[in-house]
């Protein structure tokens, strides 16, 4: 391994090189959340199954109020 500054400025220098041939412009619209989609599919799915389990109300017979 290169020691001393020769070798960090070498390693900037590629960094960068590496930064700027990645880089381009940002299209938000290109990408979407699919995390968060799956999250709410989840919810919505486990909401469903739950209501379906829900007991029944009896009705109970009307009592007097005195």
């Amino acid at each position: 391994m290169p020691s001393g500054r020769a070798g960090k400025d070498k390693e900037l220098d590629m960094a960068l090189q590496l930064v700027g041939a990645l880089s381009g412009p940002w299209h938000p619209v290109r990408y979407h959340d699919t995390c968060q989609e799956k999250v709410r599919e989840l919810v919505q799915a486990k909401a469903e199954a739950s209501m379906s389990r829900l007991p029944r109300r009896r009705r109970r017979p009307p009592t007097s109020s005195t």
